[in-house]
């Protein structure tokens, strides 16, 4: 419900009912989706909390940790958590790809995890893997948009945020995300998202 709510772009009633789930059976993904709305809501001290306690409900997980990468680096003062998390992130999915090499998604994460630690080459190599296994998967296409858009590559970030939301894609999480706040006053990308419901 909490998740139906979210994409609906009900985010005040999103987060109520993810804290709901906690309370019935606090577990990681409850956590995870909680710190998502946080996060998308620029709520960012909350968030890193959420993902903080997702990590220690499942402290193997790439993409809880990666979460709160996310998270920290917009609040002051957390630089370094958030390095020491995309860092385990990245070395959890490096991990888990070496035996899955088909995990489009999992290279998806790593490229964007890779770009917020500068590591141009690696993420750009990371986001044409993810791109060459599910061309398609309009999650994974918007989510290269914002790696591009992290690497300096508008253009290619365009590109794939406008491929994504002609294929359904919502705009909703490309108005909200926090990494493309600089680009809300930008003609194309606002054309872009004309493009969507």
């Amino acid at each position: 419900l909490g998740s139906a709510l979210h994409r609906l772009d009900r985010v005040d009633e999103a987060v109520a009912e993810f804290r709901r789930a906690i309370e019935i059976r606090p577990h990681p993904w409850a956590y995870t989706n909680l710190g998502y709305a946080l996060y998308f809501s620029e709520r960012y001290e909350e968030s890193a909390e959420a993902f903080r306690r997702a990590t220690a409900l499942a402290p193997s997980d790439p993409i809880t940790w990666g979460n709160l990468g996310n998270a920290s680096r917009y609040i002051a003062g957390h630089g370094a958590e958030a390095a020491e998390a995309a860092d385990r992130a990245i070395a959890l999915m490096q991990e888990r790809l070496e035996r899955n090499p088909v995990d489009a998604g999992g290279w998806g994460h790593l490229a964007g995890w890779l770009a917020a630690r500068q590591r141009k080459d690696e993420s750009l190599r990371a986001v044409e893997r993810a791109l060459g296994l599910a061309p398609d998967d309009v999650n994974l296409v918007a989510l290269a948009g914002s790696t591009y858009y992290l690497l300096g590559s508008r253009a290619n970030a365009f590109a794939c945020f406008e491929q994504a939301v002609r294929n359904g894609y919502g705009v909703a999480r490309l108005r909200r995300d926090p990494e493309l706040a600089p680009l809300r006053e930008d003609p194309q990308f606002r054309r872009i998202l004309e493009l969507g419901p």
